[in-house]
Parts: C-alpha cells; structure tokens; sequence
C-alpha cells in the first residue's frame, strides 16, 4: 500500500516535467549546449603553434631529429622540461 502512495507522489512532478519539455520541444530551439567550446578569439591564441616549426627546427641541439623521436634515451630538451616538474634526474628519463 505504501508503493502506490510514493508512486502517485512521484507522478505530479513527472507530469508537470514532462508538460515543460513538450513546451520547450515545441519551441524547435536550435541550442549548442557543448560544454567548454572555445571561442575564435581564443583558438587564435594557439595558431603559433601550427607554424612555429619549420623545415630547419626539428633538430635537438645535439643535432639529433627529433622527428624520430631522438636518440636511445629520447630527447634531451623533453627530459629537461620533465626534470624541472617531476624532481627526476635527467639520466633517468626516457622520453
């Protein structure tokens, strides 16, 4: 007996829900409701970074390509950044 009672406590708010979405529904709004979306202004801040390599810059500065992800171990210039966020020793990095 106590089932039926929640249930119909349940199904007033349901109801008046689901009246509102059809209302909304009706309405045909065209919403992005994309979380986080960037605007123009703010990908631009990044563009730099598609032309800042060119065809002479892919060279570590122990003249290594680093297209090829460098030597045995890795790159040198990437372990350096790693060192100063991680406290690691750069020998015992491969990156």
């Amino acid at each position: 007996m106590e089932r039926e009672g929640v249930g119909k406590k349940i199904q007033e708010p349901c109801d008046k829900v689901r009246k509102r979405m059809y209302q909304l529904k009706a309405q045909s709004l065209n919403l992005d409701m994309t979380r986080g979306k960037p605007s123009s202004e703010q990908l631009d801040l990044s563009s730099g970074l598609l032309t800042c390599v060119d065809k002479g810059s892919h060279s570590s500065s122990k003249g290594i390509d680093t297209r090829n992800y460098g030597g045995v171990d890795g790159i040198d210039e990437a372990k350096r950044l790693f060192d100063r966020h991680f406290a690691i020793c750069e020998r015992f990095e491969l990156v």
